[in-house]
């Protein structure tokens, strides 16, 4: 009698019940919208996270320098910092630069962080992030870096005369990457360059923030914002 009832009153409101079944069966017609059904931005998470790292990318907007990012994972940061590069007019002044193993955490972390999973992000590789980034339009932009951070950030500084960054932006959940990263990237901050972490539940990272922080006379802080990183500092 209710789901009658309630039929009736979408019905009269042009809508409708559909089944599971019936909703597989209206995937598989012309009609069916798959561009609005597969757009994860829709989402309230998804969404907020865009918001998010605007606000990031507006914090460095008057810094000289590029996007440095200590963990890839599949690309999506990548690709949000690069359609910011180009739609704010820097493409050219500022590039993207992703540091990952693609292969997951290396046994020095796992051993170090409990909680790191050693199966995560063993599907991923660098070839198919690098393929994503350049059919979106931006492999002139961005440049992905494979290996340990511990080893490839030397290297890629010792290639890059005069290197400046203006945001580190660290995701790689482990701290050794995380503070290493940090302190080796540190001489190659501009003046008011952001250091940030995305880590949600504090650990690896937040450490190493905090660390780095009170080494070298820095605010550990976050913003009175929705849309506020879990924290980051500035550099002097």
């Amino acid at each position: 009698m209710l789901k009658r009832m309630l039929k009736g009153y979408l019905s009269k409101r042009g809508q409708s019940i559909v089944s599971d079944h019936e909703l597989e069966q209206l995937r598989g017609k012309k009609e069916f919208n798959h561009y609005i059904e597969s757009q994860k931005y829709l989402e309230h998470g998804e969404y907020k996270y865009i918001l998010w790292l605007d606000r990031v990318y507006q914090k460095i907007a008057k810094v000289p320098g590029h996007i440095v990012e200590l963990g890839v994972a599949y690309g999506r940061n990548s690709i949000i910092f690069g359609h910011q590069i180009k739609m704010n007019g820097d493409e050219m002044v500022r590039r993207y630069y992703g540091f990952d193993t693609f292969s997951g955490f290396n046994e020095e972390s796992l051993k170090m962080d409990k909680h790191l999973n050693a199966e995560a992000w063993k599907d991923n590789s660098r070839i198919w992030v690098q393929d994503k980034i350049k059919r979106v339009g931006l492999g002139n932009l961005c440049e992905l870096i494979e290996g340990d951070i511990l080893a490839e950030v030397p290297k890629f500084l010792e290639q890059k005369t005069n290197f400046r960054a203006a945001l580190l932006y660290v995701d790689c959940n482990a701290y050794l990457p995380s503070i290493k990263g940090m302190e080796l990237f540190k001489p190659y901050l501009s003046p008011g360059a952001v250091i940030c972490i995305d880590e949600k539940q504090q650990g690896g990272e937040t450490k190493a923030l905090i660390e780095f922080c009170e080494k070298n006379g820095l605010e550990f802080q976050k913003d009175a914002s929705p849309f506020s990183i879990p924290a980051y500092t500035v550099i002097k």
